[in-house]
Order: structure tokens, then sequence, then C-alpha cells
């Protein structure tokens, strides 16, 4: 047996409970918000999607959910199927849990790198949209940190065709086999001391060469799991999760620079391509106090979401050396007393790299009063906040243009049936 946490499904119904509030500090910091788009798609996406957008105007798009990737024309109107996606997912550990493939990696001459868990690869397509080419994963236990989307960053080539990617930690698998030895000699057990930091890795395709690079602070994993197995052998765990704890975010500049937003007080750090370091000032940030009433708003928000992630978690056939058994996956919250006193600086994947190496961030504290709409903090190579960007209400930034535009996701609709459309417009 081998517990496994459903972060991915989990990490969605965390960020969805926590929202945002207006801004109250003062600053003089430039505001303005973004025209109206240009173009639109007229197919529905599902909730998750994620973008790639070419050279020539057209856009790629995985369609996670509906397990299709699809190549849009300049006009947004029309599109090919590039790819069916339905044989490419995975499942997570012995959890059931669907994982499909997230991201699309750019490759140069407007080639796209993509995931294909199920065979363990990395399928390149062409910029007419058609499978061209296999490469093998550079180091098959990164598999999770590598598909899953906004969670993990966004792996990214470096201008040496370098793979750049948060890896898995190195002393997970040993604490998932110490536990695994446990559960199967005792009746109960715990998981070993929880894993709250991850390596940036830079893997070379030709050599195989693995680096570390950077580290960044990561949600912690396989803290309060419990794993205790009944007379029958049928095993149970249970994990304890906190849903106000604070991960770094981070991606790669085009001059191959790493650029790390460190969440705990909103400062960037920068390690550049011959392993330079650089720390700026802190920036400019609403802080949001927590209150005792607060606190138990957010554990209140969030347990209903919970309970109806646990109705879909069915108990799973595993095996064991006494032959199957089954495993069932129980997720209690913390208490109010034990949240921070502060709202968490940002929810994951909430920094985006523009093409001129700008960093775009979306603060928890971020939604304005006026419009609803997100507001991105533009900060520039000196960690400073230069200016701030307003989209309207239900988008988010999903890829950068040549020429200062960008491709806006729109999500409509109410829990659980959203949908997605994307726009064009002109960010810069």
């Amino acid at each position: 047996m081998t517990p496994r946490f459903a972060a991915p499904t989990l990490a969605l119904a965390l960020g969805a409970a926590l929202t945002a509030s207006p801004l109250t500090a003062q600053d003089k910091i430039k505001v303005r918000e973004v025209p109206a788009p240009v173009a639109i798609s007229t197919d529905s996406l599902g909730m998750r999607v994620s973008v790639r957008a070419l050279s020539d105007g057209r856009v790629l798009v995985n369609d996670i959910q509906r397990f299709r990737v699809l190549l849009y024309d300049k006009t947004l109107k029309t599109f090919t199927r590039a790819l069916d996606s339905s044989g490419t997912s995975g499942t997570l550990g012995n959890s059931g849990v669907s994982i499909p493939s997230a991201h699309l990696i750019a490759m140069p001459a407007d080639s796209t790198m993509y995931l294909d868990i199920a065979s363990r690869s990395l399928l390149t397509i062409d910029p007419a949209g058609k499978v061209a080419h296999v490469t093998a994963l550079p180091r098959p236990q990164d598999i999770l940190t590598l598909s899953v989307g906004y969670i993990y960053g966004t792996p990214t080539l470096d201008a040496k065709g370098r793979l750049v990617y948060q890896g898995t930690p190195p002393n997970q698998n040993k604490a998932l086999i110490e536990l695994n030895q446990k559960i199967m000699t005792e009746r109960s057990a715990t998981a070993p001391a929880a894993i709250d930091s991850a390596p940036i890795v830079r893997a070379d395709f030709d050599t195989r060469k693995i680096d570390t690079i950077a580290t960044v602070k990561i949600v912690q994993q396989y803290a309060g799991v419990l794993a205790t197995r009944d007379e029958r052998g049928n095993l149970t765990q249970r994990l304890t999760v906190n849903p106000t704890q604070t991960a770094d975010e981070w991606g790669l500049l085009p001059d191959g620079t790493i650029a790390i937003l460190r969440a705990h007080d909103y400062h960037m750090e920068w390690v550049a391509p011959d392993g330079t370091r650089k720390t700026s000032p802190k920036m400019a940030f609403d802080w949001k106090r927590l209150t005792d009433e607060g606190k138990q708003h957010v554990i209140d928000s969030i347990k209903p979401l919970l309970d109806k992630q646990m109705e879909s978690m069915k108990p799973q056939q595993i095996p064991t050396p006494d032959g199957p058994r089954q495993l069932k996956t129980e997720i209690v919250l913390v208490s109010a007393k034990e949240l921070p006193d502060y709202e968490p600086v940002i929810q994951p994947g909430a920094m985006k790299i523009d093409l001129e190496g700008n960093i775009w961030i979306v603060p928890r504290t971020a939604i304005p009063s006026a419009n609803g709409g997100l507001r991105y903090d533009v900060v520039n190579r000196e960690g400073v906040i230069v200016e701030r960007v307003i989209v309207p209400k239900g988008r988010a930034i999903a890829a950068f243009e040549p020429g200062g535009w960008a491709i806006l996701t729109n999500t409509q609709g109410t829990m659980p049936a959203l949908w997605t459309t994307i726009e064009r417009v002109k960010i810069r």
C-alpha cells in the first residue's frame, strides 16, 4: 500500500473557499483596466484549460477535463483537434483519482511538448497540430509534478532546450516506503515528518543529467497522515489538512533566470543561469487579518467542499502481500484555532511571466470592488510593482502573445457546471 494524497482535487476546493477582499491600503501604483477583447472563441471548453500561444496568432488549447488538445485559428472561431488525450491520463497512486496532463510546454519554432502520463513520455506537437516526436521523461518519479497544473508551477524549456520544472522532494519516496512498511506490520502507523519543500530542477535530455537549481516552499505533504489496518487487512488513510498554508511560486524568465515569489512576506528572489542569487525587497501588500470568527468561517466554508470530494473518493482495491484489500481515504480539517492570524498572500497558480520577463501576480486581496475582476501586480526585474492591471470579471491571463497581446480565459456558469471560452486582448 502506498498512501497518496489527492492534492490536485483538494487544492481546487481549498482555493475556492478563501475569498479575496477589496483593497484597503492607499498607494501610488498606477492601476489600469484592459480593453475589450478583439476576438472571442465560440466553442465551450471545460473549467480547466492551459493555453499555448503560437507566433502567428494561432492558439493551442489543452481542454484538460474534456481530454482534447485543440488548435484554434487566429480568429479563435474555428479549430482542429490536435490530440485526443483520453488515453494519456493516469491515476494518483492508489486513490483512483484520474489525473489528466495539464501543461503545454513551449518549444522553439511553434512546436509544443505534451506529457503522456500513461506512457511516461513527452509528445512533441508540431506547428500543424500533429504529434511528430516522442521523448522519454527525464526522471519518471517526477510524473506527478510534471503533469498536474498550477500546484507545482509551469514546466518550461530554457534556451538550451533543457526542461526546468518542480521536482519530487528527495525524501518523499523514502517517507512513503517507511509508511508502507509500517502499515504492513502494524495495525496503525503515522507518516514521518511532513515534507514542506521541493527542488526546482533542470533536466538535460541529451546527457540525462538533472541538476537542482533552487528550492521552494510547498504546501506540506503527508502532514498528519494516519494509516490504520483492520482485522481483515483493509486499510484507511486519514489526512489532516490546513487550508491556509502558504507556498512559494516560481517561473522561468526568457533569459533563463529563475524567479521565485517568497509567499510568506511577498518578495522576489532571482537565480541567474550562472547560479548567482539576488533578493529583492518586500513588495507592497494589503495584509488581511484573520479574526477568530474569520478562522471559523474558513473552516465552515471548506468543510462542505471536502465532504463532496470525500463522496467522490470511493474505496479502492489495492494489492497487498495477503491479496487484494480495500483502501479508504478520509480527509479532516485542522481546528480553527490552528489557522494563522493572517490570510495567505497568494493561492497556487498566482504567478505568470510575460514575454519581456515581467512577473504578473494575483494576490488574494486583489479583487477590487468596482467590477469584481482579478487585479494583477506587475513586477519588474528589480522586484518592484510597476503597475496593477485589472481584467474583467471571470477572466484570468492564460498566455502572453507578442506585441503586448494576451489570451484570457473566461470562466462562466456555476459549480459544478462551469465552462470556459478564450479571448484575445491588448494587455499592454
